[in-house]
């Protein structure tokens, strides 16, 4: 089943998640991408359409890996090099280096997770506000966007992208310290 994160879906059927629901759904995909990324994996397409229930409607899991790429070379398991162009993924959630056209790496999954979870709390994302916004807009309006302002006065939301956006591109995420990040968003409700 399908958790169906699109806007028209929750304004049409009055689903809403709670922040206790919305950091449950955060820690879970942590920890999907943390094992995406140990299989030295980058998902590379992270949005609402490809986080679904699983068969006992508990859990979320991650889908959508047609766009996943190896993050280091199978031989060398070195990083492929930084400045290979990249771009793929939904622009409204892809990360800013993607939009860039650099080699994506954890930090970029870790980014458009971040996104999606403003995106569920919020209902919308800044750079949304037109139909038909180029993909240099959005990359304008993601750009400049304060970090704090996006998530809505929200620490928790504030704490992990900031972490995020703050690796640098061979960094490996702290993951246990993201998913503590997200616990305390469960407080907040």
């Amino acid at each position: 089943m399908q958790l169906n994160l699109a806007r028209p879906k929750l304004a049409s059927s009055g689903l809403f998640f709670s922040l206790r629901e919305i950091a449950i759904i955060g820690i879970q995909m942590v920890s999907a991408l943390e094992f995406i990324h140990s299989r030295n994996f980058i998902h590379g397409d992270i949005q609402p359409s490809h986080i679904v229930y699983d068969k006992s409607g508990e859990k979320v899991v991650l889908i959508g890996l047609g766009k996943a790429r190896r993050l280091r070379d199978a031989l060398t398991l070195r990083h492929f090099p930084e400045l290979m162009p990249d771009t793929i993924g939904s622009p409204i959630f892809t990360s800013i280096n993607s939009h860039h056209g650099h080699t994506l790496s954890r930090r970029d999954d870790m980014e458009s997770l971040g996104y999606v979870l403003v995106y569920i709390y919020r209902g919308t994302l800044p750079w949304q506000q037109f139909p038909h916004t180029s993909i240099a807009e959005i990359l304008k309006k993601k750009s400049s966007v304060n970090i704090e302002e996006l998530c809505g006065g929200l620490e928790p939301l504030y704490n992990y992208l900031n972490s995020v956006k703050r690796l640098s591109f061979e960094e490996t995420p702290d993951y246990v310290s993201l998913r503590q990040k997200l616990e305390t968003l469960a407080a907040w409700s």
